[in-house]
């Protein structure tokens, strides 16, 4: 994924608008958490390498989190809209009561 690719993910998060990974729709204020790795090469090629490195077979994104740099704080700058403004409301019934 370009590095677009992943500002227009993230902006679709921040404003809560449904998002697709991998073929599947999840709706931001749903997700809990996810973050955003670096590689040098494409993410096939990436793995591929790092894979001679395990005695046994592991998942791609276990082989990314591993060997690849976590950049999800450049992104990410905020939960989505939807979840601020629930935090602001739970936080204003505490203050009343």
């Amino acid at each position: 994924m370009s590095r677009e690719e992943c500002e227009l993910l993230v902006e679709s998060y921040h404003v809560n608008k449904k998002l697709m990974f991998d073929g599947s729709i999840a709706q931001p204020s749903e997700i809990e958490s996810f973050q955003i790795y670096e590689t040098q090469e494409d993410v096939e090629t990436f793995v591929e390498a790092k894979r001679r490195h395990f005695s046994v077979l592991k998942p791609d994104f276990l082989i990314v989190g591993k060997y690849g740099k976590n950049v999800s704080n450049l992104f990410i700058k905020h939960p989505p809209k939807e979840r601020v403004k629930e935090k602001a409301l739970r936080k204003q019934e505490r203050n009343l009561n």
